[in-house]
């Protein structure tokens, strides 16, 4: 179950530099309507924050994983969903993995992605800074930010 609202606008149309919504990009922007509807996107990524606003009474953050399907800078937001809570906030995906990094690892969600499709961004809590930070990786300029990490 996503946690976006039925009419939210998670489509991002670059040729039309605007969000839209299921029906907005169908009216406005047939062509992207019918690649995202026809699976014909190049990127799938993941992309797993934390949030405090999303966490329950027992942890101090939720575990959120957004899924983003791309063609260019064109983009889609298709889900978002909470995969669990913890307490801590400390992210090694190294040789010596933090649990956190380890909990996140082992989530059968991200096991269809691969390495550079799976993408930790510490803690978000709004999804202007996650659409930000999501043009980012697809501009390809996340590597110059040291608290995107890929993995």
């Amino acid at each position: 179950m996503s946690l976006f609202p039925e009419y939210y606008k998670n489509y991002w149309s670059q040729s039309n530099e605007e969000w839209f919504t299921y029906y907005g990009l169908k009216l406005n922007d047939p062509p992207l309507h019918n690649l995202f509807t026809n699976y014909d996107y190049d990127d799938d990524l993941a992309i797993i924050f934390l949030s405090k606003n999303l966490s329950d009474k027992e942890h101090e953050y939720a575990i959120v994983f957004c899924g983003v399907v791309a063609k260019n800078l064109s983009y889609y937001m298709e889900t978002l969903g909470i995969l669990g809570y913890t307490n801590d906030n400390r992210i090694d995906f190294d040789l010596n993995p933090s649990p956190l990094s380890k909990q996140i690892t082992n989530y059968k969600t991200l096991d269809n992605f691969q390495y550079q499709e799976k993408f930790y961004i510490g803690e978000c809590e709004t999804i202007s800074k996650l659409k930000t930070i999501v043009t980012k990786i697809l501009k390809v300029t996340w590597v110059d930010d040291s608290t995107i990490i890929a993995f």
